[in-house]
């Protein structure tokens, strides 16, 4: 198995708060935006298991996070 290239870090359904992945800190997300994901680069992950630890500051309406191939930009002008 191959480890992907990288990713998009998403958390649907969470306020605010911290996130890492394998220990390496993300960044702070909140659901007000205008930021959609957390980049996540390359060396960061793994082939396999990842380790996702998240501190939600409110409250949560899901205990899911999804990690993406292709970043959410919003809509675009065209």
């Amino acid at each position: 198995m191959h480890a992907p290239r990288r990713g998009e870090f998403h958390l649907d359904g969470w306020t605010k708060g911290l996130a890492w992945i394998n220990g390496f800190p993300l960044g702070r997300y909140w659901s007000r935006g205008p930021q959609a994901g957390l980049y996540v680069p390359a060396p960061v992950l793994r082939a396999g298991t990842d380790e996702i630890t998240v501190l939600e500051l409110h409250a949560a309406t899901t205990r899911r996070v999804h990690l993406r191939d292709r970043p959410d930009l919003g809509a675009t002008e065209e």
